[in-house]
């Protein structure tokens, strides 16, 4: 049993704006052809193969609720113009340590602002408790980092290989009704169907 619908319909047309064409590809491997052609220093990215998938009623369902929840969302979201910065990986990774320890020294200023109130405040125990937050936020990576360069390195056992558990009976009949439950759908042009009839 298979369900066809048109792709003129209002829930295909509604699933692709929101979750785009993408829903019904699947990734089949890595296009290596594809990313020889760009340059990777300047624009890193890896470019998947895509194969169309079979879609089936079920998970079609659930994208169609969740579509029309987040539809007003997402008209909002698209009508603000975003910016496409391509950055390197190297620019990436550059990028993420500065916020990093942007962020780090941010709440290393609010702590100390914090303690130097509660000192001025006469609260010693809690001037001290958040100068030691203030140390403890500005040098606990550089500190985790050296640790862990002098670590020495553990040796992982392998796990022996446990027996597959049959699944139970209800599981079986399921999986070999699952094309009855849970149809699979086809989208087709509207030429297409008129074909068909």
């Amino acid at each position: 049993m298979t369900i066809v619908f048109d792709k003129n319909c209002w829930h295909y047309r509604l699933v692709v704006y929101i979750f785009t064409s993408d829903f019904f590809l699947e990734s089949d491997g890595i296009d290596l052809e594809a990313m020889q052609s760009i340059n990777m220093e300047k624009d890193f990215k890896i470019i998947y193969k895509k194969k169309p998938r079979t879609v089936n009623l079920c998970p079609y369902c659930r994208a169609v609720v969740g579509s029309i929840i987040m539809f007003p969302f997402i008209v909002l979201w698209r009508l603000f113009p975003h910016k496409k910065i391509q950055r390197t990986h190297e620019e990436i990774m550059r990028r993420s340590q500065r916020n990093t320890k942007i962020a780090r020294y941010a709440v290393a200023g609010f702590m100390g602002a914090m303690g130097i109130w509660k000192i001025l405040d006469g609260d010693y125990f809690m001037g001290i408790f958040y100068f030691g937050l203030v140390i403890f936020n500005v040098y606990s990576v550089p500190i985790l980092r050296w640790v862990a360069k002098k670590m020495p390195k553990k040796k992982f056992k392998k796990k022996p290989v446990k027996e597959p558990k049959e699944p139970s009976k209800i599981i079986q009949s399921i999986s070999q009704r699952h094309d009855i439950i849970c149809p699979p759908i086809w989208f087709i042009e509207k030429e297409d169907a008129e074909k068909l009839k």
